[in-house]
């Protein structure tokens, strides 16, 4: 923080009273293309994106890569590349562009090239 490196002696903290206070605007830069693409320099939001995270652990069956046959194999990372496309398909298709869908993050254990990975992890 700045107070730790200028010292609580040099950085005051901003003040106002609260019935001061007429109206608040808080300014943004579009982070996305649709001002752009329509040649709009500005724009006004009328609605904006909530965020929720959740961790989910898809758990499929460990195995060693080169032998066990393809047919009998319970790939969690298979299973969770299917989970992810068709979770953004179903956003896709019913909310169109009034939600949005990122996986941000995608391990798999043991995350090692010769294991049939037994979980896939999307925290």
């Amino acid at each position: 923080m700045l107070t730790d490196y200028l010292g609580h002696r040099v950085v005051q903290p901003a003040f106002r009273a609260p019935e001061s206070i007429k109206a608040f605007l808080e300014l943004h830069d579009e982070q996305g293309p649709v001002l752009e693409a329509t040649n709009i320099d500005i724009g006004i939001v009328d609605s904006i994106v909530a965020i929720q995270q959740m961790v989910i652990t898809i758990t499929g069956f460990a195995g060693h890569a080169g032998t066990v046959p393809m047919t009998l194999r319970q790939d969690a990372g298979v299973a969770g590349c299917l989970f992810v496309t068709e979770l953004n398909r179903f956003i896709l298709r019913q909310y169109a562009d009034s939600a949005t869908l990122t996986v941000g993050k995608f391990s798999l254990q043991p995350n090692s090239a010769n294991c049939i990975p037994i979980n896939a992890n999307l925290p």
